[in-house]
């Protein structure tokens, strides 16, 4: 396959992610428990202004993962404290599994064994 070809069919596969990953973003509330607890950790990050100790209802909370929690608060330090914030996050992590899915199967299998990776995962439920 050309270059060209090549960089203009990843480019769309991007694209499609984005819009198939990005529909409903702002379509329902924030369902709990995972949600709303993810969102509001990250609030409680920027209410405390503490980056480095994780808290959930203000009380000390060691079992997620900090970077993600970051990203929340990163999210909505920048959107504003409502559910499109606290769901970019997990948008940009699924775009990132998706890009990294498609990176491995071309690598191993060939690009249209990466191209069908990638379809299968953007149209499972």
């Amino acid at each position: 396959m050309k270059e060209k070809n090549y960089e203009r069919l990843i480019f769309a596969i991007i694209v499609a992610a984005v819009i198939l990953l990005a529909t409903h973003i702002d379509s329902r509330a924030l369902w709990d428990p995972d949600d709303g607890r993810y969102a509001e950790m990250g609030r409680e990050v920027l209410a405390l202004n503490d980056w480095g100790t994780p808290y959930l209802n203000y009380l000390l909370y060691f079992e997620k993962p900090m970077l993600f929690i970051w990203m929340e608060a990163f999210s909505q330090k920048l959107f504003g404290i409502n559910a499109v914030a606290a769901r970019i996050p997990p948008l940009l992590c699924a775009l990132g599994i998706v890009l990294l899915i498609w990176r491995i199967a071309s690598r191993k299998w060939g690009l249209r064994a990466g191209l069908t990776a990638c379809a299968v995962l953007l149209t499972s439920a």
